[in-house]
C-alpha cells in the first residue's frame, strides 16, 4: 500500500483516510507503481481518484502508459475520441455517473472539469454548461 507522504504530495492530510481506501480497491500487479501512477494522473481530485481507479481495474497497464508517457498517451486519446459525440466521450471515460451528480448538485465547477476531460471546446463546455444550468 502506498505511504501517506506520497498521498500528502497531492492531496490535504484529511483526505489521506478517503484516498487510502480508494486507492486500496486495486490491489493487483505492480501495485505500488500503479497507485503512485492513478496519484499523479487524478491531480488532486478524489473524483480523479475513483476514475483512474475504475480505469486500472480494467487493465493497470493504461494507467502505466498514461502517467508514463502522456504525450504519447494524450495523442492516442485524442484520435481515438475526436469524431465523438459528448454523449459517446462521456460514456467511453466512464464519466456519465460523475457528469449526472454534477448537474444534480448544479456544481458547475465540477461539471466543467468533467467537460475538459472530454476534450471539448471552452465553447462547447460553455453551451453544455448553459444548457444543464438554464443560465
Amino acid at each position: 500500500m502506498i505511504e501517506n507522504i506520497e498521498i500528502r504530495k497531492y492531496f490535504p492530510e484529511k483526505d489521506v483516510p478517503t484516498i487510502k481506501g480508494l486507492l486500496s480497491k486495486y490491489k493487483g500487479n505492480e501495485e505500488s507503481r500503479v497507485q503512485k501512477a492513478i496519484l499523479e494522473l487524478a491531480k488532486g481530485s478524489i473524483d480523479g481518484i475513483k476514475y483512474q481507479v475504475e480505469c486500472a481495474l480494467k487493465d493497470y497497464r493504461d494507467i502505466l502508459y498514461w502517467s508514463e508517457h502522456p504525450d504519447e498517451a494524450e495523442e492516442g486519446f485524442k484520435r481515438q475520441i475526436g469524431g465523438m459525440t459528448v454523449n459517446e466521450r462521456l460514456f467511453h471515460l466512464n464519466l456519465f455517473e460523475y457528469f449526472d451528480t454534477a448537474v444534480t448538485e448544479k456544481n458547475e465547477a465540477k461539471l466543467r472539469e468533467l467537460l475538459k476531460k472530454c476534450l471539448l471546446s471552452n465553447e462547447d463546455i460553455d453551451a453544455i454548461v448553459k444548457s444543464e444550468f438554464n443560465t
